[in-house]
């Protein structure tokens, strides 16, 4: 018997406050921190994103009593676009702080989801520069972090006959699978169908689960606008459909973009995934949806049928663990 229970959730948005500091020089402390700068984060020439020496696509440090603060110094450059993320069990007494060669505050980061689990901060540089990212806690709560930073920005694959644009580590192997890797960002990450015309129709999308569970969470958006919410990394207006753990699932009504919110339903399937060969079935028929998982029905909603067709996959980033998507068909 499918268990369903409804929850509605408000995110807000939050405005950032710019303060000043007084001047230092690269290698001295903060004035907000007792550390001094520790590492470089540079960015890889083709992924455009920073991985560590074990190429892991993070930097991870542990939080205690005795090393409260860390320093991390970044190269941006003029018209770019970057998101700096942390990640953990708790975050709410975390700060992410972006600081310049003169120690002033240009940005603190902003809580990411309702579980207090990430922060994230999206900065637009107007010059070459090395700037300084700051992480500190004054709690006695020992804690570890995965801290991510990259350039926004998208690249291009061709799979299964369609153009996709992509945000995050997707690629397609050589057994023409669409892999997402994972690396702990603690945020959603998307690909999407370069094509517009999709109105009315059925997609399949078949996917296999590590021993017929997901670690991360598997969706796709559709519905979707085109212009992304940095706080989500979503469409500002979409309906996103997504599965997790056994046989969990959950519909995001996403709004933000006219000012409605997010909302979300949540929900149980009677089967647990297979550990190979599982297919979402989402149907889109003008105002009518409905989305299935191996051909039992998990959920029907209403979307508005006017002004946004375009579809996209996401996959939610808590852990190392690929995702692995096998097929797709649009009819």
């Amino acid at each position: 018997m499918k268990t369903t229970h409804k929850i509605i959730l408000l995110i807000s948005i939050i405005i950032f406050a710019i303060s000043c500091k007084k001047d230092t020089d690269d290698t001295k402390q903060t004035a907000t921190s007792n550390s001094t700068y520790t590492k470089n984060l540079k960015l890889d020439n083709n992924k455009r994103a920073y991985y560590n020496s074990d190429n892991n696509r993070y930097e991870t440090n542990y939080i205690s009593s005795d090393t409260s603060s860390f320093n991390y110094s970044i190269n941006v450059e003029p018209g770019k676009k970057y998101r700096i993320l942390i990640y953990g069990f708790y975050m709410k007494n975390v700060d992410l702080d972006l600081f310049d060669k003169s120690d002033v505050l240009i940005k603190s980061g902003a809580q990411a989801n309702v579980g207090n689990t990430a922060k994230y901060m999206v900065y637009e540089s107007s010059i070459n520069d090395t700037l300084f990212i700051n992480i500190k806690s004054d709690s006695t709560f020992n804690n570890a972090f995965f801290l991510s930073f990259e350039e926004v920005n998208t690249y291009e694959i061709y799979w299964k006959n369609h153009s996709w644009s992509c945000d995050g580590d997707w690629e397609v192997n050589s057994q023409d699978q669409l892999i997402f890797k994972s690396y702990h960002s603690g945020f959603t990450k998307w690909i999407k169908l370069n094509d517009s015309t999709l109105h009315n129709y059925t997609c399949d999308i078949s996917f296999d689960a590590n021993n017929g569970t997901l670690n991360n969470f598997l969706g796709l958006a559709v519905r979707s606008s085109d212009i992304i919410h940095d706080m989500t990394n979503l469409p500002e207006v979409s309906k996103q459909f997504k599965l997790n753990n056994h046989n969990i699932w959950e519909l995001w009504h996403i709004n933000i973009g006219t000012g409605g919110g997010i909302g979300r339903e949540t929900g149980y399937l009677a089967n647990y995934f297979n550990t190979t060969n599982n297919i979402i079935t989402s149907n889109i028929h003008n105002d009518s949806l409905s989305f299935s998982v191996n051909n039992e029905l998990a959920i029907k909603a209403f979307a508005s049928p006017i002004g946004h067709d375009l579809f996209y996959i996401t996959s939610e980033d808590f852990g190392n663990d690929s995702v692995v998507i096998t097929d797709i068909r649009f009819y």
